[in-house]
Formats: structure tokens, C-alpha cells, sequence
């Protein structure tokens, strides 16, 4: 489990703060302030977060134009700036998922946000199933949970129990399942 510290703020600041809107790598937040956090093609998808609590932005992007990278989501607070020599919070792009100039897919992904696990009221969880380098198949649930000031990370392996819990609650409408368009 990992652990991410969030900067202090005031609690109307937590309260407050929200994206406004984005300029391809320009984030524009509620209160005024402009940040580029590495990423180009920024889309917000969701915002974690409980009440008092600092928020989270998971966002849709990619870290470089001339290059062979691939858009991902990356979960940040509000400011902060993506260190790539530092783990990074979030998931590989949901969907089927190709190594360049392979015409098999070797991972196979499910994106959710929202109310997504019994136990906690806001949270990012993805399912899945991706090829290991020794060519066996591997199931996981990945989750992002907030707490007041920090993001928990989890990666369960994959149970049927966990898998019925996230689709009942997409079910009831509480949580909602992502897809790329």
C-alpha cells in the first residue's frame, strides 16, 4: 500500500477548489490558479474525494507529443506537478491494450470511479487481466482511495467476491464505469 502526503490547505480551500478548465496542458482551477502538471491533452475524467478532504483530479493524458508515448491516467491533487523519476498514481489506459506492431492484445483493462467499493465513498478502481513477460495472463483490481490528505493505493489480485462488489454498485448507479470515446 502507497501512501501519497497531499500539501496542506486551508479547509474552504479544500472545499473550494475545482477544475474550471483545461488548455490542452494547462489545468485552470476555481480559485484562479493555472498549473501545467507534465501532461499534454488533458482531459478531467473524475475527482476524488471525501468532505473536508483534499481533493484528487484523475486526469487522461500523456506526457509528451514527439515521442512513443501512451495516454494514461494520472491521479494529482490540485498544483501538483508530475515527477517522473518518482512512482506515479493512476492506470494504464483502459481497453484492450497492443504492443506496437503486435496484432494480439496483452492486456485487457476496465476502468471505474465513484462510489466503486463498499467501504469507501469515493474511489478509482480498475480490473485487469494483462500478460506477464513469461506469457501468462495475470487478473488484478487496482484501487485509488482518498483519506482526508493522502491517496491509498492497492493492487488485490483478482477475486470474483471484490469484481461482484464494484459491479453491484455500478449497478445501483453509485459508481460508473469509464470508457475511452
Amino acid at each position: 500500500m502507497l501512501a501519497l502526503a497531499a500539501q496542506a490547505q486551508t479547509p474552504s480551500a479544500r472545499r473550494s477548489v475545482r477544475i474550471a478548465r483545461i488548455n490542452d496542458s494547462v489545468v485552470v482551477l476555481t480559485d484562479g490558479r493555472r498549473y501545467e502538471p507534465g501532461l499534454h491533452g488533458i482531459k478531467h475524467l473524475y475527482t476524488l474525494g471525501i468532505p473536508g478532504g483534499t481533493p484528487f483530479f484523475a486526469l487522461w493524458g500523456i506526457g509528451c507529443t514527439e515521442c512513443d508515448g501512451v495516454f494514461a491516467i494520472y491521479v494529482l491533487r490540485p498544483g501538483e506537478e508530475i515527477d517522473w523519476h518518482k512512482p506515479l498514481h493512476g492506470f494504464a489506459f483502459p481497453g484492450r491494450d497492443y504492443q506496437m506492431g503486435s496484432d494480439s492484445a496483452d492486456a485487457f483493462r476496465r476502468q471505474f470511479f465513484g462510489h466503486c467499493l463498499p467501504n469507501a465513498s469515493s474511489s478509482a478502481v480498475q480490473f485487469a487481466h494483462e500478460q506477464a513477460r513469461d506469457s501468462s495472463w495475470v487478473d488484478s483490481i487496482r484501487t485509488l482511495v482518498p483519506t482526508r490528505d493522502s491517496l491509498i493505493a492497492t493492487n488485490y489480485p483478482y477475486t470474483d467476491f471484490l469484481a461482484r462488489k464494484v459491479r453491484a454498485l455500478v449497478r445501483a448507479g453509485h459508481c460508473r464505469e469509464w470508457r475511452a470515446r
